[in-house]
């Protein structure tokens, strides 16, 4: 049977909005190279909005199965549901998983792996992947027999041109994130925090910087990699939706390979572009020389280098004691 899919992505801030479409993009992508019929649907909506816009409404009637990962409410999700008779709802596992999400089915693992696993076992051509759960009436039930995810290496081609129901409030161009290192170099142990004295942490759950969900762990690559991985993704952008011109580096400390990145684009003259630093206002100190060499590279290369997200960290002393983060 060939479905049509929404996997829906909901927002309240317009363009000042931090939140990440990337993994969704790429499933988005992912799903159209299996041969899935799929849009990114984008919707802006008021803050703590729970009655969903008719417009809304009706772009996604146009679907038989709803993913979504992300919502403020659970109520906006019933809403639909109610509003919506006949179709598939299908609760993926975000950074924040809901306990008991309204759904029909939820999917857990990850999202890129899990989801095409998850519409191949919904048409009956394989096992559904693990963690998979399904709501009967009054519970929900593990479905059983599971089969793993495959673990190979995933495509970077992102849906770059996303169904955004309301242009006006939520710019069709708005930000698109490329991954650096992910995860977060400020790595504090608590237990040497006097506030903590005594504290004990367990294996596994890292030194205790209790202000974000990135810390206590950092994958670093030698720069040379991750100059090249990053700007594969940039050639991608530039060449399938020029109009895409502002990137977010997501690598909390990219000072390490920013100018040789800066100096390949202008080599490959992809400018003009943004690349905006999501990193720490100390560490663009720390890195004084290495910054200076990237803003000599960008005013030849086209580029704009814009501070990102910088400042949500500046609390007072006690409070950052208190987080355990930053200084």
């Amino acid at each position: 049977m060939a479905r049509t899919v929404a996997i829906l992505s909901v927002h309240s801030h317009g363009d000042r909005s931090f939140l990440d479409d990337r993994e969704l993009a790429l499933a988005s992508g992912d799903l159209r190279r299996a041969g899935v019929a799929n849009d990114l649907v984008v919707a802006h909506l008021p803050e703590g909005a729970t009655d969903p816009p008719q417009a809304l409404v009706d772009a996604l009637s146009r679907y038989d199965v709803i993913v979504y990962e992300r919502v403020w409410s659970p109520d906006l999700i019933v809403a639909l549901r109610d509003r919506l008779p006949g179709r598939t709802f299908v609760a993926c596992q975000g950074e924040h998983r809901l306990v008991s999400p309204p759904a029909d089915l939820e999917c857990r693992g990850e999202l890129r792996r899990a989801l095409p696993a998850l519409l191949r076992w919904m048409d009956g051509d394989r096992a559904a992947p693990p963690g998979t759960r399904r709501r009967t009436p009054g519970r929900w039930e593990r479905v059983e027999p599971v089969e793993p995810l495959d673990d190979g290496p995933l495509a970077w081609a992102p849906n770059l041109r996303p169904v955004v129901l309301d242009p006006s409030a939520l710019d069709p161009t708005r930000p698109l994130s490329v991954m650096g290192n992910p995860g977060c170099p400020y790595q504090a142990d608590a237990r040497d925090n006097p506030l903590y004295e005594g504290a004990a942490i367990p294996e596994g759950v890292g030194r205790g910087c209790a202000f974000c969900t990135t810390g206590n762990r950092y994958e670093h690559s030698p720069p040379e990699a991750t100059v090249a991985r990053v700007l594969d993704k940039i050639r991608y952008v530039r060449r399938e939706a020029p109009e895409r011109t502002r990137i977010i580096l997501k690598d909390q400390n990219p000072f390490g390979w920013l100018a040789p990145l800066v100096e390949r684009v202008g080599e490959e003259r992809l400018g003009p572009l943004t690349l905006m630093l999501e990193t720490r206002v100390d560490w663009f100190v720390r890195n004084e020389a290495r910054f200076s060499r990237a803003l000599a590279a960008a005013e030849a290369a086209q580029v704009v280098l814009a501070p990102y997200l910088i400042g949500i960290e500046s609390f007072s002393q006690a409070e950052l004691d208190r987080f355990n983060k930053g200084m």
